[in-house]
């Protein structure tokens, strides 16, 4: 009898608000939680720290995803997501991402500057955004495309 074994889900990073990084070998991917509001230098400081970790569940795994949870955020500055787009991304891009998968809130303001962020990395970077309502519509995306 083969029952299958759950892979826990490690938190590798955290910022002081909660919002968190956590690691699921089961895709693989990198999830961010994002929770309320982040300061700018939170934020990016964040999204930092994410280049290092990309790169080497990369070099374990050969490939990877990232899910990005904003169903519990509170808001995003313009700025922020303008930064994210033209800076974190090419670096992302470069450390290995190829697929983000955005799950978004009925929060107004979040599912506008995520809409933004998707349309404009669709344009400049190598990485393939979609959007989800929930986090399991993500898993199997990403899993379908990690996977083939």
């Amino acid at each position: 009898m083969n029952a299958e074994i759950e892979t826990p889900i490690t938190r590798l990073y955290a910022i002081s608000n909660g919002t968190s990084l956590n690691f699921d070998p089961s895709g693989p991917y990198l999830i961010a939680s994002w929770l309320g509001f982040a300061m700018s230098e939170e934020f990016r400081s964040f999204l930092d720290k994410s280049i290092g970790l990309i790169e080497e569940k990369v070099k374990e795994h050969g490939k990877l995803g990232w899910i990005s949870d904003f169903r519990e955020g509170k808001a995003v500055l313009d700025e922020d997501v303008q930064w994210a787009t033209e800076n974190w991304n090419s670096r992302a891009s470069e450390a290995g991402l190829q697929y983000n998968a955005l799950i978004i809130p009925e929060n107004l303001f979040l599912g506008l500057a995520a809409n933004d962020y998707k349309e404009t990395t669709e344009q400049v970077e190598g990485i393939v955004v979609k959007r989800f309502k929930d986090i399991e519509s993500a898993r199997v995306w990403l899993s379908e495309v990690l996977n083939n």
